[in-house]
């Protein structure tokens, strides 16, 4: 479900020749995956029109006119607390993923 939600946050930013981070892609990722998309495209065409994309700055300041303020709350929060797991050596972001996925197929 992530992936899949990361995979339509980037073809979405492509599209709209929105560049993102790393950072950027975490957090839209987990915003898709708890507003949908139609939150995700308020978002970035707000923090594209703020020009709070550039440099990450939307990590730092929330946007001020965006009727996604709770999803942009929401993801905030497990965004802080993932990047703070992740600096204390809980988790290896550059490991291979642990989950594997086995393709569906018509037999």
């Amino acid at each position: 479900m992530l992936r899949d939600a990361q995979d339509q946050v980037t073809a979405y930013a492509t599209k709209n020749k929105i560049p993102l981070s790393e950072n950027a892609k975490h957090f839209f990722t987990l915003a898709q995956y708890n507003g949908g998309p139609g939150a995700v495209q308020v978002l970035l065409n707000d923090f594209k029109r703020e020009g709070t994309l550039a440099n990450d700055a939307f990590l730092t300041k929330k946007p001020t006119n965006s009727k996604k303020g709770q999803v942009y709350d929401n993801v905030m929060q497990r965004f802080q607390l993932a990047n703070a797991l992740t600096s204390e050596g809980h988790f290896d972001p550059d490991a291979p993923s642990q989950i594997t996925s086995t393709p569906i197929t018509d037999k």
